[in-house]
């Protein structure tokens, strides 16, 4: 029936008229002529192209034959058959019918769109026909990283398109759910084979046809096969339906058509990819149907593709239209944008071409005419080349520009060229902006602390803190940290950590006795051989301008006729005044905003205080015996061995050994000693390695000089048999250095105990102290002189005034000795008064401190003293003398005593807790107020240890006396 209808209609009224099909390759309408109709037959090429269409609907000249063929096909919806020139029959079908599903996940397809695509199967091509439909929401369900791989997995051969989307929705997509992850309308499109291939598999071109709906799912092992329905169907994109329809008539087609028209004629005057486009909309303006502009014009868009599906969805066309209408000016605010910063671009290359050219220009001409020679213009050009790619603010860009236009004026032999390009130098090859990228990782900057580090857990948590800030504003600025402790404790290493868990470079200085501050902010340029300061040598040694500077030992500043360098620091280290540093070698300033400062000292009292109120001041204690055990063997005995050459094999140190190493060799609060005399070992054991491995006869003899003097005392069999177990040792390549052996290598131990008196006396009572290398016990001994002093008291007799008598009174006196400071000394005067106060509080009767002399001693008198933590054991040892009872035995105090009687607070609770744990005292007594501290630290050094905390020295005393 529709093969009578076609030829009949053909026979009758298009035998020499011209049609227009939609073919969309390219998003272009190409005009189609049919060439051929002899014998009123239709050519395959022309007419099959339009019924293999499915839907038959394409853009014939108005024919009312050719449109009432249409109609009919609409309305019985029946198939037939097309008889062709070579009289094969090729059937058509109409929809709904059967075809794979394509997933698209960039951009959806528009009807009348030809795109080059991979199909997910290669037999997809058998079907001629397919539905491409867009998955929705897929950029929210997944990264990008993980799109672009399954993108790569899909253009791997035999990859299914089940495959494809279980990776994207991380579970196994069958025909059960396969219809929730793509969007409700697609696009019908014919799928047309070619000689393009991409790794062995063929890029056919898919042309739109028509939007459709998924109505069904079929099982299918190698692809989703899906039963789709149009969507469009005659639904009036030509006019005819919406004539009688206020929102889309003709009329208003027309001003839609001519608005979109404006919108594509502005995009191509500023997007050249627009004016193919444009070029066949002018000339067949009143030919393209509404819809049919509509798509094309989102097609050319660089809308996302949630956008494009939106648009692809919507109904009626009127909507359609606002949308589009939306998306195009939205497409121009853009182009106009870009044609903005194109042509900022484009003015500042001409301007900087001009300058070029310039340049060159007044360098010929200059050696044409002999003025200047080619030496400076070639130096002009090298400087300028070095500028090539770097950024500089505005400041210093001018100041070389300057200093360039300077150089091209003066004479190359003249000594003020080479200050001036010198000066350049300098100025060009600073890191102005730039800045290494920062690692803010809390784990592994946490990581590398332990690595580098052991014990210190409240120095890590401070810097792990300030990590975890810079973190969240994104940048490390603002804060100088001072880390303040003992030497060898490890401040200056813990700053290289700090530079290496912020992946920031690394700077050290020493400011110790420096006494210059042109050091620190250099020489003018007027001086011969003018260098700028420390802070900018570093920026142009490292290449950046956000390092890690570490400036140790502030607290030994120097000052001199030359000025204060601690001044001078206040510029680079305060952060509201070194974003603009100026050197006096730049003149120029510098943005040192950036540097992360971290200081050391041993001390803050050394410290002026303003500088010392802007810095984070971070305290490093010393460590226990446990804590120099662990660093011993797990940092500092591999790092001796490799230095030394000493395989792990071939020597061993027990940790009896490191034990008491640690006691009898290093008690100090850190581990520098420690690591010297654990080089000192090695250095021996090396030898005695060599020597065996060179058939050496003679093994070393280790003894020091004190060991040699032994010698001669020691039973013959006993050293016979020392020196059969040494050879044995060496014969078996392994050397055990135990606790026995220390002498051998180290020589006699340097202490013997921290405790002088084993048992306290009659005045003898034990303190804590605290000194630059960490805690240690503080002895305080009073006595009564032999010689007591006198005084002479007049009397009145009661029976005569004029008569008088002459009495002599005991006069008391104190003196203290031991090298004390003024603090101290202040200290003991206080504690002396309190102290006959609170005897005649006790025993009334009690007159030895008003009447006897008596000396007051601190032991180890070479050591300076200073402090007013002594108070409380003053006090103590002048009330145990007084009363002529001992203190109970293993307690030691600190605290500052006023003449009132209170117990103030001291410093250094946990270096003073350290030096009683060295010496095994377990009874300590502390200010009140000093609990806080006593709780701050960790369990392994307070166990074993009882406190007690006191207001006043009513408490001391029954404590230690009662």
């Amino acid at each position: 029936m529709l093969s009578s209808l076609l030829n009949k209609t053909f026979e009758t009224s298009i035998s020499q008229k011209d049609f227009c099909i939609y073919s969309g390759f390219g998003n272009l309408i190409h005009k189609c002529k049919a060439r051929s109709f002899q014998n009123h037959q239709i050519s395959k090429t022309n007419l099959g192209f339009v019924t293999n269409n499915y839907s038959i609907k394409r853009y014939f000249t108005q024919s009312p034959e050719i449109q009432h063929l249409i109609n009919i096909r609409d309305k019985y919806s029946i198939l037939e058959e097309v008889k062709t020139n070579n009289k094969q029959n090729e059937e058509i079908q109409l929809l709904p019918r059967d075809v794979p599903l394509i997933p698209l996940l960039v951009r959806p397809l528009f009807p009348g769109v030809t795109v080059q695509t991979i199909l997910p199967h290669q037999e997809i091509t058998k079907y001629k026909n397919a539905a491409f439909f867009f998955i929705k929401d897929l950029y929210l369900k997944n990264d990008l990283e993980q799109i672009n791989e399954t993108i790569q997995k899909a253009l791997q051969p035999k990859k299914s398109i089940k495959q494809i989307l279980s990776g994207l929705f991380g579970s196994e997509q069958n025909e059960g759910n396969i219809t929730k992850n793509f969007s409700n309308v697609g696009t019908l499109a014919r799928v047309n084979p070619t000689n393009v291939f991409y790794s062995s598999m063929q890029l056919p071109t898919c042309t739109g046809l028509e939007r459709v709906k998924i109505l069904k799912v079929i099982p299918n092992k190698k692809f989703f096969l899906v039963k789709v329905d149009t969507i469009d169907g005659n639904n009036g994109f030509d006019g005819e339906k919406y004539q009688n329809n206020g929102a889309l008539n003709s009329e208003n087609i027309k001003l839609y058509k001519a608005k979109i028209f404006s919108l594509l004629q502005e995009l191509s005057t500023k997007n050249p990819f627009f004016q193919t486009n444009l070029e066949y909309v002018i000339k067949n303006i009143k030919k393209i149907p509404l819809h049919s502009l509509l798509d094309l014009s989102c097609s050319i868009t660089t809308a996302t593709g949630t956008d494009l599906q939106d648009i692809l969805e919507t109904d009626p066309l009127h909507e359609r239209f606002f949308k589009v209408e939306k998306l195009l000016q939205d497409e121009l605010k853009i182009c106009e944008i870009r044609q903005s910063i194109m042509k900022r671009v484009s003015a500042q290359l001409s301007e900087q071409q001009k300058k070029i050219y310039l340049e060159k220009q007044m360098k010929e001409i200059k050696s044409e005419l002999g003025i200047e020679g080619k030496g400076n213009w070639d130096i002009i050009m090298k400087l300028r080349d070095q500028m090539e790619g770097k950024k500089y603010p505005e400041h210093a860009k001018e100041a070389i520009e300057e200093q360039l236009k300077k150089l091209s004026q003066l004479n190359v032999s003249s000594l003020e060229f080479n200050t001036t390009r010198n000066y350049l130098n300098w100025l060009i090859r600073l890191p102005w902006c730039t800045y290494k990228k920062e690692n803010l990782d809390i784990s592994l900057a946490k990581k590398i602390l332990d690595e580098d580090h052991y014990g210190l857990h409240d120095v890590k948590r401070r810097i792990l803190e300030f990590i975890a800030v810079g973190n969240l504003r994104g940048s490390l600025h603002g804060k100088i940290l001072c880390l303040v402790g003992p030497p060898g404790t490890g401040k200056t290493s813990i700053g290289k950590s700090l530079s290496r868990a912020l992946d920031r470079e690394f700077f050290r200085y020493s400011l110790g006795g420096l006494s210059d501050t042109s050091a620190l902010k250099g020489f003018k340029r007027t001086y011969i051989g003018a260098l700028p300061g420390l802070f900018i040598q570093g920026m142009k040694n490292l290449k950046t301008s956000n390092p890690v500077f570490v400036l140790d030992e502030i607290d030994k500043l120097g000052v001199s006729h030359k000025g204060d360098p601690s001044s001078a620091l206040l510029e680079a280290l305060d952060p509201e005044q070194n974003s603009e540093f100026l050197d006096h070698y730049l003149d120029v300033s510098y943005d040192l905003s950036k540097v992360l400062f971290v200081m050391t000292a041993n001390v803050t009292n050394t410290i002026p205080r303003p500088l010392l109120d802007r810095m984070e001041v971070i305290r490093i204690s010393g460590y226990v015996e446990e804590e120099k055990l662990q660093i011993a063997k797990q940092y500092l005995i591999p790092k001796v061995r490799k230095e030394t050459g000493i395989k792990e094999n071939e020597v061993e140190i027990t940790e009896n050994a490191i034990r008491s190493l640690i006691r009898d060799y290093c008690r100090e609060a850190g581990v520098r000693n420690l690591e010297k005399n654990l080089e000192k070992i090695h250095r021996k054991v090396a030898y005695q390695i060599a020597s065996t491995k060179s058939n050496s006869s003679d093994s070393m003899d280790v003894n020091t000089t004190s060991q040699k003097q032994q010698v001669e005392v020691r039973v013959e069999g006993k050293q016979q048999e020392e020196d059969k177990q040494q050879k044995q040792q060496l014969k078996n390549q392994k050397i055990i250095v135990d606790e026995k052996d220390l002498q051998q290598y180290l020589g006699k131990a340097i202490f013997l105990g921290d405790r002088i008196f084993k048992k306290t006396g009659v005045g003898v009572v034990t303190g804590l102290s605290w000194s630059n290398f960490g805690g240690a016990l503080s002895y305080i001994e009073s006595i009564k002189t032999e010689f007591d002093e006198f005084e002479e008291i007049n009397e009145t007799s009661q029976k005569s005034n004029t008569q008088k008598k002459k009495k002599l009174k005991k006069k008391g006196s104190h003196k203290i000795t031991g090298q004390l400071g003024e603090v101290m000394q202040e200290s003991s005067q206080i504690a002396y008064t309190f102290s006959k106060k609170f005897l005649r509080k006790v025993q009334p009767n009690n007159n030895f401190l008003e009447q006897s002399c008596i000396h007051t001693h601190c032991p180890v008198g070479a050591i300076p003293k200073d402090g007013p933590s002594a108070g409380v054991t003053i006090v103590s040892s002048l009330i145990s003398l007084a009363l002529q009872k001992p203190l109970k035995e293993d307690f030691a105090m600190t605290g500052e005593i006023t003449l009132s009687g209170k117990v103030l607070p001291v410093g250094g609770i946990k270096e003073k807790v350290l030096a009683a744990r060295r010496s095994g005292i377990k009874q300590l007594i502390f200010p009140k107020e000093n609990q806080r501290d006593w709780f701050e630290l960790e369990d392994y050094i307070t166990n074993g240890i009882t406190p007690h905390f006191v207001q006043k020295y009513q408490d001391i005393y029954k404590i230690i006396f009662d």
